[in-house]
């Protein structure tokens, strides 16, 4: 009997022969995105069972179009994005790589991001879409930019801040500065305290709002917001973001994450 060829070859094979579907595709560039996200998150965001979602996140890592990580022992593992599963999705962000210094940050601004999308029906940009965006306008040497961005199908932008520290009193100072000068509709700032909340409300900009992190509990005596600025008409603007915080208001929906 004739023997088979080279069988060290088979798994290479087989791995050029899957064709990855366009959900596969979203999900490659969606972790990308938010650098990395854990089988909870990707299941929460693409609306699957856990389970399904691991068995495919682990069919693309099988692929090497995923990384798994296990950072820490007592939290759940991590994907990430690898040089392949970017090329497969035609990604034009690079891969990322894990700073453990905004590890805990990172996961959760994925959180916030989900229920966000989910409760408002904007769509996210995140911050690495911004800066990437940034240096594809030409821009320069770029200032500030939020941790994710509300767009929203009309138009209105909202940028949001997860902030579980305080900054330096001259950074949150200039970043203050840099929203008033924005173009963006609001700025919603999500906290984890009641001492980083007053910090931010002492700025007394309109634009600002701020919230508790994770019950999204509003901080009522901020000033009513104004739309600076406006991208669209007075009218069209105070509506869209009247359908953005009517979110905040129905607690007894389901958090989305």
């Amino acid at each position: 009997m004739r023997k088979s060829g080279n069988t060290a070859d088979e798994p290479e094979k087989k791995k050029k022969c899957v064709r990855l579907t366009e959900r596969d595709l979203q999900m490659i560039r969606w972790i990308n995105g938010h650098r990395v996200a854990t089988a909870e998150q990707v299941a929460n965001k693409f609306g699957l069972s856990t389970p399904t979602a691991k068995r495919r996140l682990y069919g693309l890592k099988s692929l090497d179009c995923l990384v798994y990580e296990k950072v820490f022992q007592d939290k759940p593992g991590v994907f990430r994005a690898a040089a392949r599963g970017i090329a497969a999705a035609g990604d034009s962000l690079p891969a990322a790589r894990i700073v453990l210094g905004s590890y805990e940050h990172d996961l959760q601004l994925v959180d916030l991001a989900v229920t966000l999308e989910h409760r408002t029906g904007a769509q996210w940009q995140t911050d690495r879409q911004i800066r990437h965006e940034k240096g594809l306008k030409g821009v320069g040497t770029p200032g500030h930019s939020p941790d994710g961005v509300l767009v929203f199908p009309g138009g209105a932008r909202i940028a949001v801040e997860l902030e579980l520290s305080p900054k330096g009193a001259g950074k949150i100072e200039k970043i203050f500065m840099e929203y008033a000068g924005s173009q963006y509709q609001e700025v919603w700032y999500f906290v984890n305290c009641d001492y980083l909340a007053a910090r931010i409300r002492s700025a007394a900009l309109s634009l600002l709002k701020v919230f508790s992190w994770p019950d999204l509990k509003e901080y009522k005596d901020l000033s009513r917001p104004t739309a600076a600025k406006a991208l669209l008409g007075p009218a069209a603007i105070e509506e869209e973001l009247k359908t953005a915080r009517d979110f905040f208001r129905r607690r007894g929906c389901e958090t989305g994450v």
